[in-house]
């Protein structure tokens, strides 16, 4: 009688030596994976050395029946809103729904919706085996789906539950001891905490501004206006000139003044002479009487007009009433140039009391009360803004030199605040009510929305 063992009896030995030896070494990789695409790689491709099929797709739990798809065999890439993609979700749903998602078991399609066994064929995967990845305490974390054409063994299941064990003790490593749905992996948490804390900077309060264009003017400045109607011969001053009272600041052609003054005076003696040849022959003629009274009402009026001409000719030269700055353009702008009573010559400002006019756009017009908060920062000095606040707002917008439609905000500075000179220029950026960040971001494009479309 032969002791040697029979070839079948040798052959199955060696198989069975090398699936042995298989599986350990898939155990092995997988505990040592180093990050969790190494361990998907292997659950969904590396298996096939130890199982046939011809597709396997790696699912997570979500919350209730929802499934996410984690990693397919021979694909890099996944494809969110691919058709297999949801039929493998789909496929998980109902397994789930059944109440076998934790157990691994041949997916029975018979009483499924019936485009879920069309897609079925249509994949080649006919037959399907579920299995699940569990925790250790037996919590569910999602399940491996495989799908071949040929029926499934039973001595596959003996294979496949040790790895199945490995799998989902490896793959609750990486996901750590938390008990909730995959839903919620680090990253999703970390978008949603970011989307969290987005939201609630956006109900942040922040005060609205807006930037108009500024210059430096006079506070309360005297006007120096024409008072008389003429031609103006001379400016005496130039601009910028500190001036003292009783300055002589311009004066008129004085042609005309001293002609009327001397065709006055000349009316004048003309109409008192008259007065005294009606006055003598009133002794001797009655009716002389009654001119008399007439030529004295005459001689009145000669001489208020002579009175008149008098305080004209006097008015010629224009004399500064207080001391300060003469501000005007050039007194080349005003010698020989015909000007009428009340016309604005130069102003006589104070340096020492300043204010700021800027003129603030319409489509940058804000919500704002007198004593709002606002920052000077002049062309000279862009670094070192001057704080002040509201006086008044204009009712109505104003064209600028610009052509633009803008609002005159008038603007006191603080009282411990560096005097800057007359006539510099710069921008203000003028605080109002607060806001929320939102609103103050998208304030722009929420007009233009509604302006191009009308809600």
């Amino acid at each position: 009688m032969s002791t040697e063992a029979s070839p079948k009896k040798t052959f199955n030995a060696e198989v069975a030596s090398v699936r042995l030896s298989l599986v350990i070494e898939l155990e092995r990789e997988m505990r040592n994976a180093g990050n969790v695409e190494a361990l998907r790689f292997t659950m969904v491709n590396r298996l096939r050395e130890l199982v046939p099929y011809h597709q396997a797709i790696l699912l997570h739990h979500q919350v209730g029946k929802r499934y996410g798809v984690d990693a397919i065999s021979n694909i890099a890439v996944i494809q969110r809103d691919a058709p297999y993609v949801a039929w493998a979700k789909a496929v998980a749903a109902e397994i789930h729904h059944s109440g076998k998602a934790t157990e691994m078991h041949v997916v029975d399609m018979t009483d499924w919706p019936e485009h879920l066994r069309d897609q079925a064929k249509e994949l080649s995967a006919s037959c399907l085996l579920w299995c699940p990845l569990l925790r250790n305490d037996g919590q569910g974390l999602g399940g491996l789906l495989l799908a071949r054409s040929n029926p499934w063994r039973d001595n596959e299941f003996v294979l496949l539950n040790p790895i199945l064990e490995c799998m989902g003790h490896a793959w609750a490593v990486f996901l750590g001891k938390r008990r909730l749905p995959m839903i919620f992996s680090r990253k999703r948490v970390w978008l949603l905490m970011f989307m969290a804390a987005l939201v609630a900077v956006m109900f942040t309060p922040v005060p609205q501004s807006s930037l108009a264009p500024s210059e430096v003017v006079a506070f309360k400045p005297d006007v120096v206006a024409a008072p008389l109607e003429g031609v103006i011969k001379q400016v005496l001053v130039e601009p910028n000139d500190t001036l003292t009272p009783g300055q002589l600041l311009f004066e008129y052609d004085d042609a005309l003044f001293r002609n009327a003054y001397d065709v006055a005076v000349r009316e004048v003696e003309l109409a008192r002479v008259e007065l005294e040849k009606v006055t003598q022959d009133a002794f001797t003629d009655a009716s002389s009487k009654a001119e008399k009274a007439v030529m004295a009402a005459r001689l009145a009026k000669k001489r208020d007009d002579l009175a008149f001409a008098e305080e004209q000719y006097q008015r010629i030269k224009v004399q500064a009433n207080k001391s300060g700055v003469a501000i005007f353009n050039s007194p080349d702008d005003w010698v020989g140039r015909p000007v009428s009573t009340g016309q604005r010559i130069m102003l006589i400002a104070d340096p020492k009391q300043v204010a700021i006019d800027a003129m603030l756009p319409i489509k940058d017009s804000i919500e704002m009360r007198p004593g709002a908060e606002t920052q000077l920062f002049l062309d000279n000095s862009p670094l070192e803004p001057l704080q002040g606040s509201v006086l008044r707002t204009s009712y109505d917008a104003e064209q600028t030199p610009d052509g633009i439609m803008a609002f005159r905000v008038r603007i006191l500075l603080d009282a411990d605040e560096r005097l800057p000179r007359i006539g510099a220029r710069g921008v203000s950026k003028i605080y109002g009510e607060s806001v929320s960040l939102f609103f103050f971001l998208f304030r722009r494009p929420l007009t233009v929305l509604r302006q191009t479309f009308g809600f």
